[in-house]
């Protein structure tokens, strides 16, 4: 862990122990019990998650597409080790899974998309995206977000079997406690039953009724005012609601002794912080030891200690000696026992990139080049996300952004609602606003009694490096270990060959699996002269237990009737599957697109109400086909007998890869494969190797349990939930042609998730754009290899000759 030393700037009256140096003794202790256990606490890595997607509002039958960027928490940089595997998963309004995903993380990125069915009902969905390791620590890293979603039909809700929901009202003191005769300043957090937050008035009273203090709430629900107790009488807060009924509400209790820290970050370049206590506790702790730690993420960025005076410290920091993002300063006594802990925010300009966009119109298509720096217009290597929407869209609502997220939302507890505003201006409004969330939400952020047990927090959850297959095998005769077994592992796609040994307890692994999902996965067992019948395998590749629900915030339980929307915005539409996404029905035929296929196939689809005619592939073959298939000691022989080529072997082509050895057909049951395809004829594409005919087999993409039919004892057929490759984007065929209203509010006009600029920060690409477009809204996010942040939202003009 690093760490620095602080040389106080004193300001005002303060009185301090002499400055701090390397081996100070008085600091000695404290390091060897608080900053080595906080070191231990967080010594495995932390990652932040945020995700770009192209709208906030879908209809039925679109895709969300998205670019998902994992960033080390500690260092604000792409992660480009440890987890590989990427969830992303789809909740339904009533909070049951609708559709996961998993996509292969490379170098801390990920792009890819989620298909919507078109059968999905109106409602606010939610969205998550996390890593196994991200499950083990705060649930705010893990990437949150509501999108509304147009269907055809109403989503139907259980409803809520709890009580009523009330305001929720809220009262945090700066620093954790009200304290007598002292200036002391109150956060107030106010949402209403759906969860959000409301401008409202309040006044805070005494026990007499006496008006201490008045507030009002911004639109998201926070104030904060100063209050200065001369007694620890019981106060009361008289809260006004925006239906004009008010409702009385208790205060924390005011503390006749106590410490205060409190800050002032809105001196420009400066953060200020001042510790004070009241004379009545000051008899109690004047000469005595505290110690400052302010921190983030595992990194001590200033330590120093003081003895309380008469008068308050204060202590004057340059705001560039710390780093971006959410900072905490956490005050202990001298018994290193936290007293008072504050959140701050520090604005650092210099994290934030620059990208800028300039176009040409040619034609149908626009030429677009980025060009990405520094503040300071050093080109930067960055990787980043585009996308572009019809201007006059409505599906462009974002609440939140690549800085917001990474920075605010991922740092703080509970849910952050519109975290994007904070960071719309740097004017007083929105830092005092950003300053009242943290003196609320980040309240006792860090739990110390967690963090000084020395064993540092609990792990169960791994990384996850690609796919683990694990198992175990025994003598199918006697139930016995022989450590003899050999196993080998093929996967079809992409094509994969491994072995591996059992260890003396008859198990095996077969680590960092490279599965895409769906792929076919065979393991067999056998002895040393290659023989498995009398082997028994038990094997699974290993999955984390992932939930299959989610708790959802109040306002995303809300019912909207997307029947109503639209015919208030498309008059004539009464439902809108009949105007989203149009499709095309599916031909019988599974190989027709097959760069194999020929007019001399014949085929045979295996469904539920025939796969109970044949046992094996042979059988089928045979009665299907007129096919024999026979095996003997020189492996697998099949007769084409009336081909009209050579009398060999036929060419072997399971999934699209072409196989010569014959005897991976054993691997297979029927249950596994969704069709077989015979041409006994001269196959062109495949040359002298289709000379004797070609067997095609289609596997199952989604597995089918209709009857737990078996393989062979020493061999497993697995189907693999792997990962999910990335489809280039395609632009939706919206039955609204460009240029109209219905266009213009819901449509996607293009989406690029890998844009990469080089050494000299620029680059550039084309894409097709309807010539009806005359302006278009784009929106870029992204981050360098330096861990600069991009962000930026433009309305650029396309019409021809501009």
């Amino acid at each position: 862990m690093k760490f620095k030393y602080l040389l106080l700037s004193i300001i005002g009256s303060v009185f301090l122990c002499s400055f701090i140096i390397d081996d100070d003794p008085v600091l000695e202790s404290f390091k060897q019990k608080v900053v080595s256990s906080y070191s231990k606490y967080f010594e495995p890595i932390r990652e932040n998650v945020y995700t770009h997607i192209n709208k906030s509002l879908y209809l039925a039958g679109e895709d969300i597409w998205m670019k998902t960027y994992v960033t080390n928490a500690s260092s604000g940089k792409l992660l480009n080790v440890k987890s590989t595997n990427l969830y992303t998963d789809l909740y339904g309004p009533n909070g049951k899974l609708v559709v996961r995903k998993v996509w292969r993380l490379t170098s801390g990125l990920a792009a890819g998309d989620l298909h919507l069915a078109d059968t999905l009902a109106s409602g606010t969905y939610t969205l998550k995206v996390y890593t196994n390791w991200m499950r083990n620590f705060e649930k705010e890293r893990i990437f949150t977000s509501s999108i509304r979603i147009y269907g055809a039909k109403e989503a139907i809700i259980k409803p809520d079997s709890s009580p009523t929901r009330d305001w929720d009202v809220q009262f945090f003191p700066e620093g954790g406690n009200l304290i007598t005769e002292l200036d002391n300043r109150l956060a107030v957090k106010i949402v209403d039953p759906n969860g959000k937050g409301k401008a409202v008035s309040g006044t805070i009273k005494d026990s007499k009724g006496e008006i201490l203090g008045d507030f009002q709430t911004n639109h998201l629900g926070f104030s904060a005012l100063n209050l200065n107790l001369q007694t620890t009488e019981k106060l009361t807060a008289e809260i006004k609601f925006p239906d004009g009924s008010t409702k009385q509400y208790g205060l924390p209790e005011t503390l006749k002794k106590g410490i205060t820290l409190s800050a002032n970050t809105f001196v420009k370049d400066r953060l200020i912080f001042v510790v004070k206590t009241n004379a009545e506790t000051l008899s109690d702790l004047k000469g005595k030891k505290f110690f400052c730690m302010i921190h983030s993420n595992g990194t001590i960025h200033k330590l120093w200690h003081f003895l309380f005076s008469d008068e308050p410290v204060i202590v004057n920091l340059q705001k560039s000696d710390l780093p971006a993002g959410i900072n905490t300063i956490t005050l202990f006594d001298e018994n290193h026992k936290p007293v008072s802990e504050r959140l701050f925010f520090n604005h650092k300009k210099e994290i934030i990139g620059d990208v800028k966009l300039s176009h040409e119109r040619q034609g149908d298509s626009v030429l677009v080049k980025v060009a990405a720096s520094d503040i300071n217009g050093k080109p930067l290597t960055a990787s980043l996300s585009m996308s572009v929407l019809p201007s006059g869209t409505i599906a462009n609502k974002f609440e939140n952004d690549i800085y917001s997220q990474l920075l605010l939302k991922s740092e703080v507890r509970g849910v952050v609602e519109n975290p994007k505003y904070y960071f719309e201006n740097d004017d007083f409004q929105h830092l005092s606003d950003l300053d009242n969330l943290l003196l609320t939400q980040g309240w006792r952020k860090y739990n110390w009694s967690e963090i000084l047990n020395v064993s540092g927090p609990k792990t169960p959850l791994f990384f996850e490096n690609g796919f683990e297959m694990k198992g175990s095998v025994k003598n199918f005769l006697n139930g016995k270990v022989d450590t003899t077994t050999q196993l080998t592992l093929f996967i079809s796609q992409p094509f994969q060959l491994n072995s591996a040994k059992v260890d003396s307890k008859g198990n095996f692994l077969f680590p960092n699996l490279y599965l895409l999902d769906s792929s076919r996965v065979i393991i067999t067992a056998s002895n040393k002269k290659g023989k498995g019948w009398n082997r028994f395998i038990e094997a699974n590749i290993a999955y984390p237990n992932l939930e299959n629900s989610t708790d959802l915030n109040y306002f995303a339980k809300e019912k909207f009737n997307a029947e109503e929307v639209l015919r208030n915005l498309l008059p004539g539409m009464l439902q809108l599957n009949e105007v989203v996404v149009k499709g095309t029905r599916q031909d019988q035929n599974p190989f027709k697109n097959d760069m194999y296929s020929g007019i001399m196939d014949q085929y045979y689809v295996i469904t539920k109400d025939n796969h109970t005619q044949y046992n094996t592939i042979a059988d089928l073959l045979n009665w299907e086909f007129n096919v024999s298939m026979s095996n003997d000691a020189n492996g697998i022989k099949i007769d084409m007998s009336n081909s009209s080529g050579g009398n060999g072997n036929p060419a072997l082509i399971i999934d699209g890869m072409k196989f010569n050895d014959l005897s991976i057909l054993s691997m297979y049951n029927l249950n596994d494969i969704e069709a077989i395809a015979i041409n006994k004829g001269n196959n062109l594409m495949l040359g002298r190797d289709g000379g004797s005919g070609v067997i095609r087999i289609k596997t199952r993409m989604v597995r089918a349990d209709w009857d737990n039919q078996n393989g062979p004892a020493n061999v497993k057929n697995i189907l693999a939930n792997g990962y999910s490759l990335p489809v280039a984007y395609y632009a939706p065929k919206y039955a609204a042609r460009p240029g109209d209203d219905f266009h213009a509010k819901y449509a996607s006009l293009y989406w690029k998730p890998n844009i990469a600029t080089d050494s000299t920060g620029i680059t550039e690409f084309k894409f097709f754009l309807p010539k009806e477009i005359q302006e278009m809204e784009v929106r870029i996010e992204g981050i360098s290899t330096q861990g600069h942040f991009f962000y930026r939202e433009d309305k650029v003009k396309v019409a021809l000759g501009s």
